[in-house]
């Protein structure tokens, strides 16, 4: 199973090796991208999400967990990032444990181990992680309080949540669409995992990598170690105690837990001039590392 996984993977890696290359050998116009995939494509994303997941309580409630999960993990983080740095790099590090790649790389990975079903779950959970980084996670990178509340205001300005909000709308009054935009939104689904990958690797090719070895070692198990910790306590406790989540959700769960943090950290990391280019090095190497730990995990489930 782990050989399958890395498998069907290993294509994704290559579609950002490729942006890399690109983004090396031509000026091209990452931001462009990042907006047609942000305004255009994530709308109808979140649109179909909304309108074609179940509304049981058990998965409504899922972005606020994820958002629980991320604040919690940012706090333990935090404190052990403070016991090693002082100058900003363990908000760095708070900011990562909590956020997630879920757009490029975490929706890439959900489409080929899960059915649609559960790739519209994800998307629904991946709410929660951006609800965390325009908000907490904001917060702990600036520590001013009036540049977070700029980021939250940013939220009600997202495509994505209103796409979101005309789904549950249509959903709630049982309106449904014809069999052709399910393959719209299959379509559409694919275009954000190509683009997704082409754009995490130019991203990266435009940053400088700098690390440090400390800082590089505490951010990646804070992701690899720290975070998963958290996940699998919630899912032997769901498993033998409150049997709320099937299989496949424990699956999930661990998935969300164990992805690096998205191109979003450097993009925060540069907004407060916050070390930009060790985290873009950080970033790498956990991605690195995720490629190989997460289908390795993935075949106990």
């Amino acid at each position: 199973m782990f050989i399958s996984l890395i498998s069907k993977i290993l294509p994704l890696y290559i579609i950002a090796v490729q942006g890399y290359i690109a983004g090396k050998l031509h000026e091209i116009d990452t931001k462009s991208l990042s907006k047609i995939m942000f305004h255009f494509i994530m709308p109808v994303i979140f649109f179909d999400v909304a309108l074609n997941t179940e509304l049981e309580a058990k998965y409504a409630l899922l972005p606020a967990m994820y958002l629980a999960f991320s604040f919690i993990l940012g706090k333990i983080t935090l404190f052990i990032g403070s016991k090693f740095f002082d100058d900003g790099r363990e908000r760095i590090i708070s900011y990562a444990a909590g956020s997630a790649n879920t757009s490029s790389l975490g929706l890439s990975i959900a489409m080929l181990v899960f059915d649609q079903e559960y790739v519209r779950i994800f998307m629904l959970s991946t709410i929660g992680f951006v609800l965390y980084v325009y908000t907490i996670g904001n917060y702990t990178i600036s520590n001013n309080i009036d540049s977070a509340k700029k980021r939250v205001l940013l939220l009600l300005k997202l495509p994505p949540i209103y796409g979101f909000a005309i789904g549950l709308v249509a959903n709630l009054s049982d309106i449904r669409l014809f069999d052709g935009f399910n393959n719209l939104f299959f379509q559409m689904r694919a275009a954000y995992l190509v683009l997704g990958m082409m754009v995490f690797g130019l991203s990266l090719s435009k940053v400088k990598l700098e690390g440090g070895i400390k800082f590089i070692s505490i951010f990646s198990i804070s992701k690899i170690i720290v975070s998963p910790l958290l996940y699998l306590s919630f899912i032997l406790l769901d498993k033998f105690v409150f049997h709320i989540y099937n299989n496949e959700m424990h699956k999930m769960f661990f998935i969300l837990s164990a992805l690096p943090p998205g191109i979003d950290c450097i993009i925060t990391c540069n907004l407060y001039n916050k070390f930009p280019e060790k985290a873009a090095i950080a970033l790498l190497v956990s991605t690195i590392i995720a490629t190989l730990y997460i289908p390795f995990f993935l075949q106990f489930f």
